[in-house]
C-alpha cells in the first residue's frame, strides 16, 4: 500500500554526518532528476512509513535508523538534511509502532530487537530494488546504532559502510556505569531523601532490571518525599477550556506566554515529558533575572559535551486563560556569538501541559485547546485507544 502524507511535527535528535570511502565519494551527476517521496511500504507484515530525498536517483542510498525505541527523526531530518541530500538519497524510516507507522499498527505485537533488525533488512532489500543498488550506506543513532551493528554483522554484503552516532556498546554495563557516576558526583548536592536513595543504590543491590518490584517501590517512596508542594496551575475560568494560538517555528509548535511581565516564546515538546520548564540562554532570558538554585549538567543522548546550566524555581508562566504556578526550570547558558539552534524561542514547555490537560492541536486553525481530563469529552470521528502502563 502506498500513500503520501503530510509532515508531522516533532523535535528529537540532531544528525550531522559526512561519509566518504575510497572510490565511493558521492558526486552529483549531470542528470538533475531528484528524489522526493514519502509512502508506506509493507515491512515485516506491517505498513511502515518512509521518506526519501536526494538530488538525483543516481546517488548512493543512505538509510537512517532513528533512536528510542519509538523516537522517529523524520521531521528533523527533513529540516537538516539539505546538504546531505546533495550527496546521498537520504531515507528516513519511522520504525514500527511510532510516527506515521503507528497509523496502521498502533499496538504492535512484536517490539523486539530481532523484529526491528529484520524490519530494517527487509527495508534495505526494498531500497536496493527500488534504486537498483547492490549495497547502501547505513547510519544508526542511539537505539538505531544497536540495530545498525546487528545489520552490519548479519548482512555485510548489503552495506557499503555503517556509521554509528552515539554508539551503544553494552546497554546493561552503560546503565551501571551511569548510576555509579551519578552517585559519586552528586551525593553531596542533592536533597536528603534522594541522597538516601543514591546510598541505597551504592550499597551493592542488584540493578533495577533484576529487582524491579523493590526498585519501583523505593523510587516511588523517594519521589513522594521530594515532590515540590504547590506546583500546578490556575484557570481564569475554572472548568472551562483554554484556547491558545500558536505558530510553527522551524518545524516546532510555538506559543507565546509571559514571565515577570516579559513575553516569552515557548516551544511545545511532547517527546520529553520532564516536569521542569526549560529556558534557552539569551539576552532576554538573562534579563528575567532568575534566581539560581543549583548547577546542573544538561546533555542529550550521544549529542556531545554537556552544558553547564542552572536550575531555578518559583516561576509563574502565564498564557491566555491559564497560569502555571511555582514552576521549576533549567536555564542553559548564553554565549554571545555562538550558534543558537533555538533562535526565535526563549524556552520549552512539556509536562506542565501534557500531565495536567488533554491537549488538542488544530493545525488548520493554529489553535491549541487545553481541557482538564475530568471535563474532556471526545466528539470527533477518530478512534479512542486505551493506554495502560506496561509492567517492568
Amino acid at each position: 500500500m502506498i500513500s503520501h502524507s503530510k509532515p508531522l511535527l516533532a523535535a528529537f535528535t540532531l544528525l550531522a554526518l559526512t561519509v566518504g570511502s575510497d572510490g565511493l565519494e558521492a558526486q552529483a551527476p549531470h542528470q538533475t532528476l531528484g528524489v522526493d517521496s514519502s509512502y508506506h511500504v509493507t515491512v515485516g507484515g506491517v505498513e511502515q512509513y518512509v521518506e526519501m530525498r536526494g538530488a538525483s536517483r543516481e546517488l548512493p542510498v543512505l538509510l537512517y535508523l532513528h533512536g528510542g525505541p519509538c523516537m522517529p527523526a523524520t521531521p528533523l531530518l527533513r529540516f537538516y538534511q539539505g546538504e546531505l541530500s546533495q550527496s546521498f538519497i537520504v531515507v528516513s524510516w519511522d520504525q514500527r509502532g511510532c510516527g506515521r507507522s503507528a497509523e496502521f499498527d498502533p499496538r504492535p505485537p512484536e517490539m523486539t530487537l530481532e523484529r526491528h533488525v529484520e524490519d530494517a533488512h527487509e527495508l534495505t532489500l526494498h531500497l536496493k530494488e527500488t534504486f537498483g543498488k547492490e549495497r547502501i550506506f547505513l547510519v544508526g543513532h542511539s537505539w538505531g546504532s544497536v540495530l545498525g551493528v546487528e545489520l552490519a554483522q548479519r548482512y555485510p554484503d548489503d552495506y557499503l559502510a555503517y556509521v554509528g552516532i552515539g554508539q551503544v556498546v553494552d546497554i546493561a554495563q552503560g546503565e551501571l556505569l551511569a548510576r555509579r557516576e551519578l552517585a559519586a558526583g552528586y551525593l553531596e548536592a542533592i536533597e536528603a531523601p534522594v541522597k538516601g536513595f543514591v546510598e541505597f543504590e551504592r550499597s551493592g543491590h542488584s540493578p533495577p532490571w533484576e529487582e524491579p518490584t523493590a526498585f519501583r517501590g523505593r523510587l516511588s517512596e523517594v519521589l513522594g518525599q521530594v515532590q515540590a508542594p504547590g506546583r500546578g496551575y490556575r484557570l481564569r475560568d475554572p472548568g472551562a477550556a483554554v484556547r491558545i494560538s500558536f505558530d510553527v517555528h522551524r518545524g516546532d509548535i510555538r506559543i507565546v506566554g509571559a514571565v515577570n511581565g516579559r513575553p516569552v516564546r515557548m516551544l511545545i515538546d511532547n517527546g520529553i515529558l520532564w516536569d521542569d520548564l526549560l529556558f534557552f540562554g539569551s539576552p532576554l532570558v538573562d534579563s528575567l533575572r532568575f534566581s539560581v538554585d543549583s548547577a546542573v549538567a544538561v546533555s542529550g543522548s550521544g549529542e556531545g559535551p554537556a552544558l553547564e546550566s542552572r536550575t531555578t524555581s518559583g516561576i509563574t508562566l502565564r498564557f491566555p486563560g491559564v497560569e502555571f504556578l511555582d514552576q521549576k526550570a533549567v536555564v542553559t547558558p548564553y554565549t554571545p556569538g555562538a550558534p543558537n539552534l533555538w533562535e526565535g524561542s526563549e524556552g520549552q514547555i512539556s509536562a506542565a501541559l501534557f500531565k495536567n490537560f488533554v491537549v488538542e492541536i488544530d493545525f488548520d486553525q493554529l489553535l491549541i485547546t487545553l481541557v482538564e481530563p475530568d471535563a474532556f469529552r471526545y466528539e470527533g470521528a477518530g478512534v479512542e485507544l486505551a493506554m495502560t502502563e506496561m509492567p517492568s
